[in-house]
């Protein structure tokens, strides 16, 4: 029997093996009260149970289940050796299937998200249950606007609002996690006395004159409750990207990304061997003269969930410091955790009365789509439309001159343009007055206005456009003037060159010759996204 029991485990898959390790590793025994007042509470004990607001994703400190109680009717309470901690600690009597699990995972998740509504949208992402189940019907958003719900005035979704009003950004966001514990709540939870009176006192009515009252059990306990939760740390670096000035580096978002993730595992596990480090490093030679990506893009919102003690938490993972003060806040967790996932359930299904569940079901349903953020898709502008793959961004037919992303590639871009317009006592023959015409010069592009023939005070009003092109290469339009006798003979009555600069609008010129002068204008129009006199600055712009 004993040899047919051992080949029946070999044959289990790896996973199942250690599945059945986990769930038995919680080593917990029934402890008398003496027993339970000699040890401490497991860590993060009293992180279930707490009332949350959903819109800002924050824990609102008021607790809707009793999680200091752990005497039973029997004056027996439950304790569990903690692996972490090599301690015997105490359950509250309100906790059932609390583990310490199995390892720590220590690596860099990397994501993009190429608009502030893609971003403030996964603040919710630590809730691993659907929020919205049991609560009302939330409006769909009407065409061209978007919405966010929950998260909607987190930390992280008012700082990408911020952002969107500034520029066009995209945001990375590196992470690491490590999950230590894990817990849910009984159903049979006894609920505190405070939450029960607030509850007890509503009016079994919702509507204009009692919302107040609804409202105020919002305000103090949140729209849920957290009923189970995975306890440890987490580390989230935003990073905010200028859309156009990644493309003015010659950089997309998603090599920005993947090369902030690869200095951030750096820190993380000390490893600079890989491929993904080397080709990194070969871009920072390149394009960013050797500077490290963190630095180089370092604005930045920096969420660090658990951990305690002396660890500076403030930029763990693109700090600069070694692994080691990484190392020294992983082991903080084991004593000060904190929750990195949990699942919830509105508020109003713990009201026993049914007319109060659905009134407090409106109130919360009311609640949230009150605080919801609703963004309204701006019109494109001229050479752009609308993305068929992200709702509310606008997108170009990109060209060498162009990204998708309607960015220049380029610093220095503009249009050129040059109007002759004519001159003024032209002297080229002795016999007959100025077959004249003039050759307009660009980055060796010629080209040149007509012959107006036997006149010294010539009109011509010759429109040149150069379209795109880079004054940061050469900058000089040359102009010369001549007057046509059989092609190959030409007189040359003049030439001069002129520097261009960015124009507001066309810059009036007149130039004078040997004999007489050339009456001209030109305008310079920076690219969108660029400023300055030579169009090499970035420019911020909201579409």
């Amino acid at each position: 029997l004993k040899m047919r029991f051992q080949s029946a485990c070999l044959l289990l898959p790896l996973g199942t093996v250690l599945l059945f390790l986990s769930s038995a590793d919680a080593q917990c025994f029934s402890g008398t009260r003496e027993e339970c007042k000699d040890v401490d509470f497991i860590p993060g004990h009293n992180l279930g149970g707490e009332g949350i607001d959903i819109t800002t994703l924050a824990r609102k400190g008021a607790y809707v289940f009793k999680m200091e109680t752990t005497l039973n009717n029997n004056n027996t309470c439950t304790i569990c050796k903690n692996r972490w901690t090599g301690r015997n600690e105490k359950l509250p009597l309100a906790i059932v299937d609390w583990r310490s699990l199995q390892k720590c995972k220590q690596s860099v998740t990397s994501k993009l998200y190429e608009s502030s509504m893609s971003l403030a949208s996964s603040s919710s992402n630590g809730v691993s249950n659907d929020w919205k189940v049991g609560l009302g019907f939330f409006p769909k958003p009407s065409t061209g606007v978007e919405v966010a719900l929950s998260g909607s005035h987190s930390k992280v979704a008012e700082y990408a609002m911020g952002k969107a009003k500034k520029d066009k950004y995209s945001f990375s966001s590196q992470e690491v996690f490590c999950r230590y514990y894990r817990y849910r709540l009984k159903r049979s939870a006894e609920l505190t006395p405070q939450f029960s009176t607030l509850l007890n006192s509503l009016p079994f009515h919702y509507n204009s004159i009692t919302k107040l009252q609804y409202r105020q059990i919002i305000d103090i306990y949140g729209t849920h409750y957290i009923r189970q939760v995975e306890l440890g740390g987490k580390v989230r670096e935003v990073t905010a990207l200028k859309t156009c000035e990644l493309a003015l580096d010659g950089l997309t978002a998603d090599e920005v990304k993947d090369c902030l993730g690869v200095e951030a595992s750096a820190t993380v596990v000390s490893v600079k061997v890989s491929s993904a480090y080397k080709q990194c490093n070969e871009v920072k030679k390149k394009k960013l003269s050797q500077r490290k990506f963190s630095d180089k893009y370092s604005e930045r919102e920096v969420e660090v969930t658990g951990g305690g003690g002396d660890t500076d938490v403030s930029d763990l993972l693109f700090g600069g410091r070694q692994s080691l003060q990484f190392k020294s806040w992983i082991q903080s967790l084991k004593t000060n955790p904190d929750i990195i996932s949990y699942s919830l359930a509105p508020l109003h299904l713990l009201a026993r009365s049914q007319p109060k569940k659905n009134s407090l079901k409106k109130a919360i349903t009311d609640y949230i789509t009150e605080r919801a953020i609703k963004h309204k898709c701006p019109s494109c502008p001229s050479g752009s439309f609308p993305s068929h793959r992200e709702k509310c961004k606008c997108v170009c037919s990109a060209n060498p001159y162009m990204t998708d992303s309607c960015c220049p590639k380029e610093r220095g871009l503009g249009q050129l343009t040059v109007i002759i317009e004519s001159a003024k006592n032209l002297w080229g023959d002795y016999s007959t007055q100025t077959d004249g015409y003039v050759k307009v010069i660009f980055q060796r592009k010629e080209q040149c206005t007509k012959v107006i023939k036997n006149n010294n005070n010539p009109i011509w009003n010759a429109h040149f456009d150069f379209g795109v092109v880079n004054i940061l290469r050469d900058n000089n339009i040359k102009l010369q003037v001549w007057d046509k006798d059989d092609g190959y003979n030409d007189d040359k009555l003049g030439s001069f060159t002129i520097s261009v600069r960015a124009t507001k609008k066309f810059k009036e010129e007149t130039k004078f010759l040997k004999n007489g002068s050339l009456q001209f204008k030109f305008s310079f129009t920076c690219a969108p996204n660029l400023t300055g006199p030579d169009c090499s600055h970035h420019s911020p712009r909201l579409v």
